[in-house]
């Protein structure tokens, strides 16, 4: 079993490559951010649970419910389910399974890498806080994951905006196929050259540019623009690679 020790702010960071979790959301700005709240509170908002992969049962959660204002712990995995966002637990669901899975399939990874996951939890007063959820192995047994790390930090200080994000912190090649495996779900919801464009869409330039670049009417671009915003219920490019990078399609 590893050797855990009390979280720090440096807990945070990438080891190898010095990378903040937080930009997940892709805000670098975020960095400043939480140097400047580890100072002052030294992240007394954070607290971790261990979740038994056997039973799906919890140990040290304690704090999780001073975390929520909850009187009464959660117990089990169903529990923590309960309390998350409903708009978010289907993607939450599909990632953490994706990195189960792939843990499972790739032992090497394990003692380097964790998923770090940004969501909604419910408090116990009704309201919602944002929370980074970082997930490593904390156990195996015989090549089996046995016990999972599940590290909660509130970080509505950041931002209070509901958008779900993650990244696997690990090395390049094994973050691209993770990617590649979370988006096999969603794969089929665009066809290839609605993909293409998206990438496009996504970078902020216009229909006559994109139109240019592959070649391709401004017109015909302005279609498949809408139909892809009809698929994905999206209204704007920032809203489009939300919902995309979400998938792991981008």
């Amino acid at each position: 079993m590893k050797d855990k020790t009390h979280s720090t702010a440096i807990e945070l960071f990438d080891a190898r490559e010095r990378e903040p979790l937080i930009n997940i959301e892709g805000r670098v700005s975020h960095l400043n951010k939480i140097n400047s709240h580890s100072q002052v509170n030294h992240f007394k908002d954070e607290t971790s649970v261990i979740i038994d992969l056997k039973n799906g049962s919890l140990s040290n959660q304690v704090s999780l419910c001073k975390l929520l204002g909850y009187s009464k712990a959660p117990k089990s995995l169903q529990d923590l389910k309960a309390i998350c966002d409903k708009d978010h637990l289907f993607h939450v669901k599909h990632v953490c399974k994706t990195y189960l899975d792939y843990c499972k399939k790739n032992l090497l990874i394990q003692d380097f890498s964790s998923l770090s996951i940004t969501f909604k939890m419910r408090k116990n007063n009704g309201s919602f806080i944002k929370t980074l959820c970082q997930i490593s192995v904390w156990e195996s047994h015989e090549n089996q994951l046995t016990k999972l790390l599940i590290k909660f930090i509130d970080i509505n200080f950041i931002s209070p905006e509901s958008n779900l994000a993650w990244t696997l912190q690990a090395d390049a090649a094994n973050r691209l196929n993770f990617k590649n495996l979370v988006a096999t779900k969603y794969i089929n919801t665009f066809s290839p050259r609605e993909l293409e464009l998206i990438k496009e869409i996504c970078s902020g330039i216009s229909n006559t540019q994109i139109g240019k670049k592959l070649f391709i009417s401004s017109h015909t671009v302005a279609t498949h623009r809408k139909n892809i915003f009809k698929k994905s219920s999206c209204s704007s490019a920032a809203s489009l690679f939300s919902y995309c990078r979400q998938r792991g399609l981008i």
